[in-house]
C-alpha cells in the first residue's frame, strides 16, 4: 500500500495527470489487487474501480469511503460467476464487501441483498449486469457476467470499463461524483 501510494504521488509530481481522475483496473490477479487496493486507504485516492475476472483474495478494511467499482466475471471463468450461494466464496466475498461498504448492504442481510436487491438488471448481447444504485440514481456497485468467456480479458471489456464507467466518475471536492 505504501508502494501504491508513493507511486501515484510521483505519477503526479511527474506526469501530467489529474489527481480528481485517477482509475484502478486489473485482470484476474490485478483484479484481486484492484478489490485490495479499493478495501485500503489507498483506494480512496481513486475515481472509481473496474476489474475482470478476480475474486476478493484479501481485504485491508482501512477504506473509509464509498468507491464505485464495476467487476466483470466469466461463465467459464476460474471461479464461479453466481451471485447464488453455489457461487464462489472469494467473489461473493468482492461482492458483498462492495454493498457494504457502498451502503447498500449490512453484514446481516448482505446475502439477501445481493440476491434480491439490486436496482437495475438487464441483458446486452453476452453481458448480463446487475446493478444497485443510491436514491439518487447513481449507481455505485456494477457486477456483469460475461457469457461464453472462459478466464481471458476482452477488449470489449475494457472499452466498457472507459466508456460506461471510468469516464463518467472524477473526485469534485472530495465527492466522487457520477456525470
Amino acid at each position: 500500500l505504501v508502494y501504491i501510494d508513493e507511486l501515484l504521488d510521483h505519477v503526479l509530481a511527474n506526469f501530467k495527470a489529474d489527481a480528481n481522475r485517477l482509475y484502478c483496473t486489473g485482470h484476474s490477479m490485478g483484479c484481486m489487487m484492484t478489490n485490495y487496493l479499493g478495501s485500503s486507504y489507498v483506494g480512496e485516492r481513486f475515481a472509481a474501480l473496474g476489474a475482470t475476472s478476480g475474486p476478493m483474495m484479501a481485504c485491508d478494511n482501512t477504506n473509509t469511503q464509498k468507491i464505485p467499482m464495476w467487476q466483470t466475471m466469466a461463465q467459464y471463468d476460474m471461479w464461479s460467476a453466481s451471485l447464488g450461494e453455489d457461487g464462489n466464496g472469494m467473489v461473493l466475498d468482492g461482492v458483498n464487501y462492495w454493498l457494504i461498504q457502498n451502503g447498500f448492504a449490512t453484514p446481516e442481510n448482505v446475502a439477501e441483498v445481493r440476491m434480491s436487491g439490486a436496482t437495475n438488471c438487464y441483458e446486452n448481447g453476452r453481458y448480463s449486469t446487475v446493478e444497485w444504485a443510491d436514491e439518487n440514481g447513481t449507481v455505485w456497485y456494477r457486477y456483469t457476467t460475461v457469457a461464453k468467456k472462459d478466464h481471458v480479458n476482452l477488449p470489449a471489456e475494457n472499452f466498457m470499463i472507459w466508456d460506461d464507467w471510468f469516464s463518467k466518475w472524477e473526485i469534485v471536492d472530495g465527492v466522487r461524483v457520477c456525470k
